[in-house]
């Protein structure tokens, strides 16, 4: 399986000390990721973590003294020195390495791995304190130029691209990046919705349509200059409707050759077990590759913790289901090799990349937990309920877990957790389950589930594709689901 791996703005600096700011610093992470089909280096939040011409630098406007962090003048304060060390460290490889993106790209070559450069196109972390030092001043100077700046949320304050001045700055940061030799652009739409001001991208439908088709103008100069391909990847919403409904005209930029893979994922703080990788295929005609993106963090709701963080046998899960409904391999977002963005445990990273890559984990056990669409999945106003939590009552008693190809034989589980006490049984495609006894349950769980019910999957019940689970008898007590998954064993041989 294809395994594309995207690197944020600020991990490099964040999970290696000082002293890696150097080219063996680089390499050495390269090694890490060493089984990726493509990895994509993001290069800018608001600001740029480069020494970049269309973005002020991170470090710009930042001072270093007497023992404290000053930013445009003014001291830090706890939560805002979180930053310091990425500032720092980014500002030390510029200073060391002028163009470390060269260096990894020269590695990636050697090592048979595509090297990408990845734009936010909105990125809008801490948005709401203009003296976060991750924040362009120019975020605060014009709100006009904002598409909700009302609101108290940080996605009110994303970039309005129908606005001139904003179209034409993004894209060029989009030219500057292209001016480098990379073996590719990824455009990434879902750091942060919205683009448009929300109730106006009817009105606007043009405007990002225009952006990309001068991207891929700029592309294409840089293939003549370079003499190879440079790819253009979109990352889009999950669903093909609510891409559309954003202004994001994705079957649009596929018909016109704009765009060569489209990633379709959740916004943050989940992953969607359910995304319609076989709709996306038939609008785009097939015309280029649909790739099922995942976040780090696994959870069934937003009322839940954001603890649990994907594990391998989770990671397994997923392969095994998207692999089977046509995504063309599978990429990771916040899957990187330090903290706080990376599998549980950090260390097994490179030897999971491996097994995804080598199509090893249907052979191994994987866990297979019903997901979720995040708010900003959806436009504004628009998004729908999460599937869990789900109280069984009248004509609503199903839940539906997609599990991908599984051989006969195959061993299964469902570990289920309610919101309180139940007189419910449950069938699996029909077959009675059977409820086993308590016992410790052998994988991590978010921190607000404290325990599981345990049901073992008869005999010849399970199948390939999506499996039903149907709850039986009187939920007397209003008893919801709030965390599903099934368990997949292989085969005893």
């Amino acid at each position: 399986m294809k395994v594309i791996l995207n690197e944020d703005f600020e991990n490099f600096f964040l999970a290696h000390p000082p002293e890696e700011m150097s080219e063996a610093g680089l390499l050495r992470q390269m090694a890490t990721y060493a089984a990726a089909d493509t990895i994509i280096f993001c290069g800018n939040g608001m600001r740029a973590n480069f020494a970049s011409k269309a973005f002020e630098p991170v470090w710009k406007n930042v001072e270093f003294r007497d023992g404290a962090v000053f930013y445009r003048g003014r001291k830090l304060d706890d939560r805002q020195l979180q930053s310091a060390t990425y500032i720092a460290n980014a500002k030390r490889l510029s200073e060391e390495i002028p163009d470390a993106l060269a260096v990894r790209v020269r590695e990636g070559r050697r090592r048979g791995i595509k090297v990408f450069s990845g734009m936010r196109m909105n990125d809008i972390h801490f948005s709401s304190d203009p003296f976060f030092p991750w924040n362009d001043p120019v975020n605060y100077a014009h709100e006009e130029n904002l598409t909700s700046p009302w609101l108290e949320a940080w996605n009110g304050r994303t970039f309005n691209y129908a606005v001139p001045e904003n179209y034409r700055r993004h894209l060029a940061l989009a030219a500057e990046y292209l001016s480098h030799d990379i073996d590719g652009l990824e455009l990434d739409w879902m750091r942060t919705p919205p683009h448009l001001q929300p109730g106006f991208e009817e009105a606007n439908s043009g405007v990002l349509n225009n952006f990309m088709q001068e991207v891929r103008a700029f592309a294409d100069a840089a293939q003549q200059k370079f003499g190879h391909k440079i790819e253009l990847f979109v990352r889009v919403n999950a669903a093909p409707e609510d891409a559309i409904a954003s202004g994001l005209d994705v079957p649009h930029w596929s018909e016109e050759g704009w765009i060569d893979r489209v990633t379709v994922t959740t916004y943050w703080g989940c992953s969607d077990h359910a995304m319609p990788i076989a709709l996306w295929r038939r609008l785009l005609r097939d015309a280029v590759p649909v790739t099922a993106g995942l976040e780090i963090i696994c959870r069934s709701s937003d009322a839940m913790s954001c603890s649990l963080h994907n594990t391998p046998e989770i990671l397994r899960g997923f392969a095994a289901n998207y692999s089977a409904r046509g995504s063309d391999g599978l990429y990771l977002f916040n899957h990187m090799d330090g903290p706080p963005c990376n599998l549980h445990p950090t260390e097994a990273l490179p030897s999971m990349l491996a097994e995804l890559a080598n199509d090893d984990g249907a052979w191994k056990t994987r866990r297979h937990v019903l997901g979720y669409r995040d708010f900003l999945s959806y436009p504004a106003g628009a998004a729908k309920p999460a599937i869990l939590p789900f109280a069984p009552r009248g004509w609503q008693r199903s839940l539906r877990i997609p599990v991908g190809k599984v051989e006969a034989g195959t061993r299964a589980t469902v570990a289920l957790h309610f919101d309180r006490a139940h007189a419910l049984s449950l069938r699996i495609n029909g077959h009675p389950a059977v409820a086993r006894k308590q016992g410790e349950f052998p994988f991590e769980l978010p921190s607000d589930v404290s325990c599981v019910e345990l049901f073992d999957v008869p005999e010849g019940a399970l199948h390939s594709g999506d499996n039903i689970l149907d709850f039986i008898g009187d939920n007397a007590t209003g008893a919801a689901v709030t965390w599903c998954e099934m368990i997949i064993e292989p085969k005893k041989l």
